[in-house]
């Protein structure tokens, strides 16, 4: 009985890992924002946001869709997402890299820019031309990945508590 039960968990399994989709990627940021004004004393510009894939074209998110943003002392405007920021013409010297373009609600843009392939692997990455930001890229699990997890280790528990007894 127990071995039929650990031979369909393991097909179970199987199966719903090999047919499981990415749910979503969370980016989280952190870093200096804005200038050394007199009087500035909160430099750090952060932002946490969920997407339903990665980014690999261009996108102009709006701060009512970012949850944890903050612009240095300002409240935050939005942010952009460059996947060529030499395409784009933010820089001129370094062809690959990414760029974040993030705003505050006074029109100030602070520019930050990524390996290539920081938008779509996950991964810490520093800022590559002026250092100062990092980018977290993350994937969150599938719910039946979790499920499947956890239903996993409860049929193991079971099977080591059944041999303990007998």
């Amino acid at each position: 009985m127990i071995k039929r039960l650990v031979r369909l968990l393991v097909c179970i399994t199987a199966l719903l890992s090999s047919t499981t989709v990415l749910a979503d990627v969370q980016y989280k940021f952190s870093g200096f924002f804005g200038n050394n004004m007199v009087d500035q004393t909160d430099f750090t510009g952060t932002f946490t946001i969920t997407l339903p894939t990665y980014v690999t074209s261009d996108m102009d998110i709006p701060a009512s869709a970012i949850s944890n943003c903050q612009a240095g002392m300002f409240q935050c405007g939005g942010i952009r997402f460059v996947e060529s920021a030499y395409e784009a013409g933010y820089t001129s010297t370094d062809h690959h890299v990414h760029a974040i373009l993030f705003s505050d609600n006074i029109d100030m843009t602070d520019f930050y820019y990524f390996d290539i392939g920081a938008f779509t692997t996950p991964g810490v990455y520093n800022e590559s031309i002026f250092g100062g930001a990092t980018l977290t890229v993350s994937e969150v699990p599938e719910p039946s990945i979790l499920l499947s997890l956890s239903s996993g280790l409860g049929l193991l528990g079971l099977v080591a508590r059944r041999r303990q007894r007998a």
